[in-house]
Formats: structure tokens, sequence, C-alpha cells
């Protein structure tokens, strides 16, 4: 995923919904993945150019990805309204000249893609994945979701990517099988 994963758009949204309206928003503040209560403001600002052309790659967003990349195949899903998706090609791009084009996915229904691993902070985008192991990037709006593998940082993730290898790597696995779940691996640690 790319907003609030591989970099802010909350933020910024805060950031003008403060400037704009006067207001004292926090990122804590946006409690769910609705916006509901005194967040809701930012909603509107979804649709306002000017968040994209705020949002900046940092350098650990970078590093991240970079890493990630020498450990498989990696794809950037991303939803974004469709005014706004060449502008958000650009970003991707600019951010990361040496990314695979055809690597870059556009669209809103994350659901319909396969992936073994999955990095998102939409807990909507978690539950419906078809991911062998979906990963829920830990931030304000998805506190309240249990019961599914989350990393708080990308050095959790990376890790989490290393055991999988590992287990495959180690004959753990052998090539063709059918990875076992989240779940599964869960009980066969404990």
């Amino acid at each position: 995923d790319w907003d609030d994963v591989i970099l802010d758009l909350n933020t910024h949204a805060i950031q003008l919904a403060n400037g704009e309206h006067g207001l004292d928003l926090k990122l804590e503040d946006i409690n769910s993945w609705e916006n509901v209560g005194k967040a809701s403001v930012i909603k509107q600002y979804y649709q306002d150019e000017r968040i994209y052309r705020m949002q900046t790659v940092t350098d650990e967003a970078r590093n991240f990805i970079h890493e990630l990349q020498k450990k498989g195949k990696v794809y950037i899903i991303t939803a974004i309204a469709p005014q706004f998706m060449s502008l958000r090609a650009k970003q991707i791009l600019t951010a990361f000249p040496d990314f695979p084009e055809q690597n870059i996915i556009m669209g809103f229904q994350k659901s319909l893609v396969h992936f073994d691993v999955t990095l998102d902070d939409g807990p909507h985008n978690i539950l419906k994945s078809c991911a062998k192991y979906p990963v829920l990037m830990r931030r304000p709006w998805n506190e309240s979701l249990s019961g599914i593998l989350s990393v708080n940082h990308y050095g959790e993730f990376l890790q989490l990517i290393d055991q999988i290898k590992l287990r495959i790597i180690s004959g753990f696995y052998r090539a063709g099988d059918r990875l076992p779940s989240v779940r599964d691996m869960a009980s066969e640690a404990s």
C-alpha cells in the first residue's frame, strides 16, 4: 500500500484541516477507518490534489522498499481516485526510479489481487485480502482490530518476510507446498 504505509496521507489531511478550519486535530484523533467524529472533516481532503502534492517519501521508506526488493518481487498497489492516478505514478517513479512500472497497480479493489504477502493500513483491505499473509500496518485508525497479523514499523515487516523465507529455504516448506495461513503458523510457534 502507498498511502499511510509508504508515505503519509492523513497527516497532510489533518494539516490542511487544521489550517483551514482552525482545528487542533492530531493523527490519534482518527480512531476508525470511517473518520467519524471530530476527524470526519479530513475526508474532504482525499479529493483535494493539494494533499497528494504535499506527500514526500522519507529516506526510511526508500530504504524499506529497497530492502524489500532484495527479498523478493515487490508491487505497489494503491487506491487512488482516477483524476490523481498520473500524479501517483509520477510520485512512485520519482521516488523509486528503478521500480518496474509494470509492478504499479492502481485501483480500489485490492482484494482481487493474489499475492503471498500484503502490507496495508486499511482494515477492510486486510480482512478481504486473498493474500496468504495479509499484514496490517498499525495506525491509530486500526488499533481496535485484533486477531490478525500486524506490524508497527518497517523493521518488523522485514523480519516477518525473513521468517517466511527461512522456512522455505530450510526445507520446512518445499517448492510447490501451499504455505500455511498466519493462524497455522501461530499455532506451530506456540
